[in-house]
């Protein structure tokens, strides 16, 4: 088993060699989402610096921290935060930045009830070209951040669903903002920037 949790003996392994960091650590309670932050930033720096930066990465934070009633822990909020901001932070700064975005769904409703619907829930975008302070009002859904990214990759639908979802795109402006973003008390990689 690798410090991420992985087995290696498996047929995924082999299939996704060279695309998965095999040390970012796999959902446990005992792990705090700071640690997997430290280890994107690692991997993905690692892959900036030799000039084999992704296109595409996908992250989870799983909320490390969970009460017995299956609702994030105030810890685990915290946590989360943090490793959201260090991962902000450390693209912010990259050359990369003024082509980046990043999407930011929970996992699921379980965040707690509004006054309306309990599977109502929130999403962040996070780039240069996002209007500041915008707060989208269209329905939007899991399937539009796919359809979003469709566009933005320049990819034909997947599905029906990102078919005949709403995209985002009310979301971005014409104009960046390539000031990078300074997370409060992020941890910052060994050596600066």
């Amino acid at each position: 088993t690798t410090p991420g949790g992985y087995t290696q003996n498996v047929p995924a392994a082999s299939v996704l060699a060279g695309q998965v960091d095999l040390n970012y650590p796999a959902w446990n309670v005992h792990l705090s989402d700071a640690l997997r932050a430290t280890e994107f930033v690692r991997d993905f720096g690692a892959l900036s610096a030799a000039h084999r930066q992704p296109r595409f990465a996908y992250v989870a934070l799983p909320d490390g921290a969970v009460s017995p009633q299956g609702v994030p822990a105030q810890a685990g909020i915290a946590d989360e935060d943090r490793a959201l901001g260090t991962i902000v932070d450390f693209l912010s700064h990259l050359p990369s930045w003024r082509t980046t975005v990043v999407f930011v769904l929970p996992a699921g409703a379980r965040m707690g009830r509004d006054h309306i619907d309990a599977s109502r829930t929130f999403a962040l975008v996070v780039s240069p070209f996002v209007k500041h302070g915008y707060v989208g009002m269209r329905h939007l859904s899991t399937a539009s951040v796919l359809k979003t990214v469709d566009r933005l990759f320049s990819l034909p639908p997947l599905s029906l669903g990102d078919l005949l979802a709403n995209d985002m795109g009310d979301f971005f402006g014409d104009r960046a903002d390539l000031r990078p973003y300074e997370a409060a008390g992020a941890a910052k990689p060994a050596g600066g920037r």
